[in-house]
């Protein structure tokens, strides 16, 4: 019977060395710290993939910096600060190549300004202000080209009104209200034409897991699965390969690094792996590059700075059922068969197991098709196929 063959979408090489490093799906990797002062409360959003950071809360008070991160260097750049005065718990949204950084709160109180930033211009700009009640600490989405505000902490309470904004009109419209308990802290994430959110801490002085789906078509919000774990508020949401997560949090005195995926199409929250780093809430996340990025936050002793880059469980694709693939390769119990779509010139095979050691490093020379015996034991392999002096696939198999 035959193997089926299957692309790891997300490993990284180092073929200069022969060295490489693969992440295993569902794992968690330390890169290097934020560039910019441990801090909680900032915005975080992805532009061109790469990541922001921007704003927040340290030890010394408001900030107005921005940073951006370079995922294939792991490297953080000081981009223009942002336009308005220092501030933090503000609502973030991307729409097209703009991010969007509504409300929020500096040394005057609440805020209802709303700016955007250009990563290609390095600039901020200011847009029509928020016309719902100032606030921070609300949630914020982005579906079919506008951006939603909604819940948050103001004057003398808390909020569940919903706010639509049209970067087009430079507008804002009265939505429907979110249907929970008004509330701060709730999370929120993007997924499949709809937005989600939920836990967060409400006017009853309660910590919530109900959440909820907004469908913008319908201008209506339906109760989905409470979040499955512990009820807590300052958690970071995020969305990746059709699934939603939630990760961090806080409740009482405990703070959490667990990882939990949504599945909207069945309804079921699974746990994942938890991220090694410290325990902490309100942690500011992003995705670049096809992987998740975590950093900031607090354990109520420390603000912190160190980041954590997720590998998320991926849709695999047969190879021989990829268009984008150069080469076609099947593994016929332990016989590897590869045919390239074009003739290649000194080309080689590396594979390593999961722990990265190399197994097998093999020269197929000036080809278009070869196949040979594997004699490995059964596990997680990854490859890479090399030829005319350049990478030319990789991916990830198993032998069972």
């Amino acid at each position: 019977m035959m193997n089926k063959f299957y692309i790891l979408l997300f490993a990284t090489f180092f073929c200069s060395t022969h060295l490489i490093t693969a992440q295993i799906p569902d794992s968690w990797l330390q890169k290097n710290n934020f560039g910019g002062t441990p801090r909680y409360t900032s915005a975080g959003f992805t532009l061109n993939d790469k990541g922001f950071i921007a704003l927040g809360e340290d030890s010394t008070g408001y900030r107005k910096d921005c940073w951006q991160y370079d995922p294939i260097n792991d490297t953080w750049t000081q981009k223009a600060d942002f336009g308005g005065t220092a501030r933090c718990r503000t609502s973030v949204f991307v729409i097209d190549s703009l991010a969007y950084v509504a409300c929020g709160l500096d040394s005057t109180g609440f805020l209802n300004e709303c700016w955007s930033y250009n990563d290609i211009a390095n600039t901020w700009q200011m847009h029509s202000s928020f016309p719902g009640i100032p606030r921070s600490l609300a949630s914020a989405f982005a579906v079919d080209g506008k951006g939603y505000v909604f819940t948050g902490q103001i004057a003398g309470g808390l909020s569940k009104d919903c706010w639509a904004f049209d970067p087009v009109s430079n507008t804002w419209a009265i939505k429907d209200s979110f249907p929970g308990s008004p509330r701060k802290y709730a999370t929120a994430f993007t997924l499949n034409g709809k937005g989600y959110a939920g836990t967060g801490y409400d006017n009853n002085n309660l910590y919530r897991n109900d959440f909820y789906a907004y469908n913008p078509t319908l201008d209506d919000w339906m109760q989905i699965a409470n979040f499955a774990d512990t009820v807590r508020w300052g958690a970071s949401g995020f969305a990746i390969d059709g699934k939603g997560y939630v990760c961090s949090g806080f409740y009482y005195n405990h703070f959490f690094n667990s990882v939990w995926q949504y599945n909207a199409t069945t309804n079921v929250w699974l746990q994942k792996t938890s991220y090694q780093g410290t325990a902490r809430s309100h942690a500011t996340v992003f995705v670049a590059n096809n992987k998740v990025y975590l950093t900031g936050g607090s354990d109520n002793i420390n603000f912190l700075s160190d980041v954590w880059e997720y590998t998320p469980e991926v849709l695999s694709v047969a190879i021989n059922e990829s268009k984008v693939q150069p080469s076609i390769i099947q593994l016929v119990g332990n016989q590897l068969n590869i045919q390239f779509r074009d003739p290649q010139l000194n080309a080689s095979i590396l594979i390593y197991d999961a722990s990265g050691r190399e197994v097998v490093n093999r020269f197929i020379g000036d080809v278009k098709q070869t196949s040979f015996h594997l004699s490995l034991p059964q596990g997680i392999y990854i490859y890479s196929i090399h030829a005319n002096s350049k990478l030319q696939q990789n991916g990830k198999f198993a032998l069972r």
